[in-house]
């Protein structure tokens, strides 16, 4: 219908009155969430009035964000997940790493994240956004520190010791050990400990192979070497 053969008339609900607005297109626009009406009048000055009707306005556009951080230092295993609520559904997410995608859903995931800090936008089907960051962090590294090798006394004597302190990963910590020179000190050896100290005692001269593993199943390797003195020699001659 063309225009120019109307006149539009828009009225706003302010309490029991009816306001008219500064608007006298077809189409109202940039209009609070209220009560509305709208008045047209024909060339021939025949007037129609519309049933009173509400504009609903959605909730605001807002975005939580929870993350899991990651499970070993350095490794790629940290995640977000995004819960989204208000605006206008499909969400578009576009996060500073890159990674963007549009949801028709409230809840939205993020993977295989270093540590560091991630920030999200969001923007809804009607233009509207809002953003949010977190930070994805990550264990320290496992540490072995604090070695130290006590040689056997004597030749062939089983003395020795082996001891260090562990830093860093999770808690509790699994250790892993083989003797791969004597099979009769110790073939293979496990157990869990909370504490920060370990090592082994009663140990003859070898090279003793550590694996330690920490709760995530995050590992590192350290190799012992333990050296016999110099056999006792009698010179009678």
């Amino acid at each position: 219908i063309p225009r120019r053969n109307y006149r539009y008339e828009w009225f706003v609900q302010n309490n029991t009155d009816w306001v008219p607005l500064s608007q006298h297109e077809a189409i109202a626009s940039k209009l609070p969430t209220g009560n509305y009406k709208v008045k047209i009048t024909d060339k021939n000055n025949i007037s129609r009035e519309s049933e009173p009707f509400h504009l609903v306005e959605p909730a605001q556009l807002a975005i939580n964000l929870e993350s899991t951080s990651s499970r070993c230092s350095g490794s790629k295993t940290g995640n977000i997940t995004a819960t989204i609520t208000g605006g206008t559904l499909p969400y578009h997410i576009r996060w500073n790493n890159g990674e963007q995608f549009t949801s028709d859903g409230n809840i939205a995931t993020l993977e295989n994240l270093l540590a560091g800090t991630y920030q999200a936008k969001i923007t809804d089907s009607r233009g509207c956004q809002t953003e949010a960051s977190i930070r994805v962090i990550t264990p320290n590294p496992i540490l072995i520190e604090n070695i130290v090798v006590q040689a056997p006394i004597c030749a062939g004597s089983f003395d020795g010791s082996i001891s260090f302190t562990t830093t860093g990963g999770t808690p509790p910590y699994r250790f892993a050990w083989q003797n791969t020179p004597d099979k009769r000190v110790i073939d293979a050896k496990s157990w869990e400990i909370k504490s920060a100290t370990a090592g082994l005692n009663y140990l003859g001269a070898g090279t003793y192979n550590l694996l330690l593993t920490d709760a995530q199943g995050c590992s590192v390797e350290q190799t012992f070497n333990l050296i016999d003195p110099a056999p006792l020699k009698i010179d009678l001659g």
